[in-house]
């Protein structure tokens, strides 16, 4: 027989004796370890259209086989068992487990980091650095081979295109005027 952990959710109308008879008839009295009404809370999402539910924990000493039914039970009474989980407490891990505090971690982290940077430092590691020239040399020679258009600030492009925009919409009439004349 294995132990388990019984946690539901009941509608926030539903008594406890709902979920009280189900596990007595299921488990037998005397298997029924802890019975126990956590709380009426605020869900966090809504349930079936319940924003409200009432927490029951039992733990329980049963068979698989009588997980199983009362699985079964509790789908029959969806309405007023919202969700429940059955989690067995032998085969989860890290229940019941004792730790041992290890002690001196923090010497361990801080001794670590001493020795790395004593080694980069014998390793006479350091930085890579590269050193960009900047030479004037090469854009002074360059200069004497510019343009008169080159040396001159630049106009804006709009106006350009408001010149070619004028003169193609001059040209268009002048072609319009002509085939006008031509049917004449």
């Amino acid at each position: 027989m294995s132990k388990y952990e019984i946690m539901t959710v009941l509608a926030p109308g539903t008594e406890l004796k709902v979920i009280e008879d189900i596990l007595k008839s299921v488990f037998s009295a005397k298997n029924i370890e802890k019975f126990e009404k956590l709380e009426r809370t605020e869900l966090a999402y809504e349930i079936k259209k319940h924003k409200q539910g009432i927490f029951v924990l039992a733990n329980v000493k049963a068979e698989e086989s009588l997980i199983e039914e009362f699985v079964r039970r509790a789908n029959i009474l969806k309405k007023q068992i919202l969700r429940f989980l059955v989690i067995n407490l032998d085969s989860e891990r890290g229940i019941n487990k004792t730790f041992k505090a290890i002690k001196n971690d923090k010497q361990r982290f801080f001794s670590s980091k001493k020795t790395t940077a004593s080694t980069e430092e014998n390793k006479g590691f350091t930085k890579p650095f590269a050193k960009k020239s900047f030479s004037k040399k090469s854009e002074e020679t360059d200069t004497s081979k510019t343009t008169e258009h080159e040396k001159k600030p630049r106009q804006p492009r709009t106006i350009k295109t408001k010149e070619v925009k004028e003169s193609k919409v001059a040209s268009t009439a002048k072609k319009v005027e002509k085939t006008a004349e031509n049917k004449e």
